[in-house]
C-alpha cells in the first residue's frame, strides 16, 4: 500500500466513524444530565409591613361611620351630625366631619316678635362645621381643626373636638367654640344611624 492510499483509508475510516459514531455521542451527550451548578444565593427583599397600628386605634376602626345626637345646649335645643372615617394615607389616623345645628328656644311666639328679633334668630341657625384629623390617645379621638367650613353670624367656630366611646353602642362628642365674642363648649351622646 502506498502512501495516498493509507491516507485515503484512514481518511474513510476516521469519515465512518464521524457518521457510524457521532450521532450517538452527540444524543448521550444531550441526555446526560449537565452538571451541577454551584448555588447562588440571591438576597431575599422582604415586602415591607404595614405599620402596626397604634394603641386604641381598633377600637375607633368599630365606630367608622355616621353618629347623631341632640341636647338642650345655651345656644338652644342642638342637633349633631357627626361622620368619622378612617384617613387614607395614615392607618393610624381618622378624619372627622361634625355638622352642629342649634334652634334657639324661643320665650315668645314667632307671631309676636318683630321682624329684627326674627332675623336675629334664623341668623343663628346657621350650622358650625369642619373637617378634622386625629389620632386616638387615652381611649379618646382628639382631634385638630384642619379646615373650619361654618361658622355661626357672630364668628364662632369649632376650635377643638374629641369623641370618646360610650357604652356599647354610643359615642360622647365634646367641643370647643372659638372665635367668637364668649368662647363656648360643649357636648353630647351620640348614637350611630349609619356606615
Amino acid at each position: 500500500m502506498t502512501t495516498k492510499q493509507r491516507s485515503f483509508w484512514l481518511a474513510a475510516l476516521a469519515l465512518a466513524a464521524i457518521v457510524y459514531v457521532g450521532p450517538r455521542f452527540l444524543a448521550s451527550r444531550q441526555a446526560a444530565p449537565a452538571p451541577p451548578q454551584p448555588e447562588v444565593k440571591t438576597p431575599k427583599t422582604e415586602a415591607t409591613a404595614p405599620p402596626a397600628p397604634a394603641p386604641g386605634v381598633e377600637v375607633f376602626n368599630n365606630l367608622l361611620g355616621i353618629w347623631q345626637g341632640t341636647a338642650p345646649l345655651p345656644a338652644g335645643m342642638c342637633g349633631l351630625k357627626f361622620e368619622l372615617r378612617k384617613k387614607t394615607d395614615d392607618p393610624n389616623r381618622f378624619s372627622g366631619f361634625p355638622v352642629l345645628a342649634c334652634v334657639p328656644v324661643m320665650a315668645t311666639l314667632p307671631g309676636q316678635m318683630g321682624p329684627t328679633a326674627q332675623q336675629g334668630i334664623l341668623s343663628r341657625l346657621a350650622p358650625l362645621s369642619a373637617t378634622l384629623s386625629g389620632t386616638p390617645a387615652n381611649g379618646s379621638l382628639p382631634f385638630s381643626v384642619d379646615r373650619v367650613i361654618g361658622k355661626t353670624v357672630d364668628g364662632c367656630a369649632f376650635t377643638a373636638f374629641t369623641v370618646t366611646p360610650f357604652g356599647e353602642d354610643q359615642m360622647i362628642a365634646e367641643w370647643q367654640q372659638g372665635n367668637c365674642p364668649e368662647p363656648q363648649s360643649g357636648q353630647i351622646l351620640l348614637r350611630k344611624t349609619g356606615k
